[in-house]
């Protein structure tokens, strides 16, 4: 499994839904992978904490389950982690 090179970002440089590894449903992605993460920040001690190690985890379970089809790794600097972090700080 290996992180994708982006294909592009906005003009703030961020990353875009369209970053996203081909062959993923986007549908699920918006509406089973984000709030399944969701819930998961929202379970845990301290929701407002950012713990990388956790969120990388939490997410990589969350999509080898729902992309079984997709290997991909997830990384910190990666559209996945950073798309889901952007709408979990607009929250």
């Amino acid at each position: 499994m290996a992180e994708s090179k982006p294909k592009s970002v906005d003009s703030g440089g961020r990353y875009k839904n369209g970053d996203l590894p081909h062959g993923i449903d986007r549908h699920a992605w918006r509406r089973v992978f984000v709030p399944t993460f969701m819930t998961h920040v929202a379970r845990q001690d301290n929701p407002f904490e950012n713990n990388v190690t956790t969120g990388l985890a939490a997410m990589q379970k969350i999509w080898n389950i729902l992309f079984s089809n997709v290997p991909y790794k997830i990384v910190q600097n990666g559209p996945v982690y950073q798309l889901v972090h952007r709408y979990h700080q607009l929250e």
